[in-house]
């Protein structure tokens, strides 16, 4: 399969545009990820760093709460769904 077990390390070329995209994105969003793996860890700060905003979404602290410009400590699929049942216009 073409994924990232845990321990491996990932493909260059993917993290190289997985940086890349991160530095061009308007809003970055961490779903349900603990962001204590590098070096994953670090595409939120490149966002943070060139202007994107920064929406954390887990249950449990994170590193990067301080960082972040929205902060929910609730699971994924319940920020979602709020979302989604809101009238945003």
């Amino acid at each position: 399969p073409d994924v990232v077990f845990f321990g491996e390390s990932l493909p260059a070329e993917a993290l190289d545009e997985a940086a890349e995209a991160s530095a061009r994105c308007h809003a970055f969003f961490v779903l349900g990820s603990s962001l204590v793996v590098q070096p994953a860890a670090q595409l939120p700060v490149i966002a943070k760093q060139r202007g994107a905003k920064l929406i954390i979404i887990n249950i449990g602290e994170t590193p990067l709460d301080d960082m972040a410009d929205f902060v929910f400590d609730e699971s994924a699929s319940t920020v979602l769904s709020k979302l989604l049942e809101s009238d945003v216009s």
